[in-house]
């Protein structure tokens, strides 16, 4: 199984509390297929600082 991070400021990175959820194939709802970063506000605050910064 893939898990994604958040891509900020170039990199890719886990999400400030490191928590994450899956994505469940809709054809068969047993299979996670992916884990994403279940992103707070601050990551994304730090994210646009970043971008603005950038």
């Amino acid at each position: 199984m893939t898990e994604y991070g958040n891509y900020v400021n170039g990199e890719w990175t886990e999400s400030g509390e490191g928590e994450t959820f899956g994505v469940v194939n809709p054809a068969d709802n047993t299979e996670v297929v992916a884990q994403f970063q279940n992103s707070t506000t601050a990551d994304v605050e730090t994210a646009i600082e970043d971008a603005v910064n950038t």
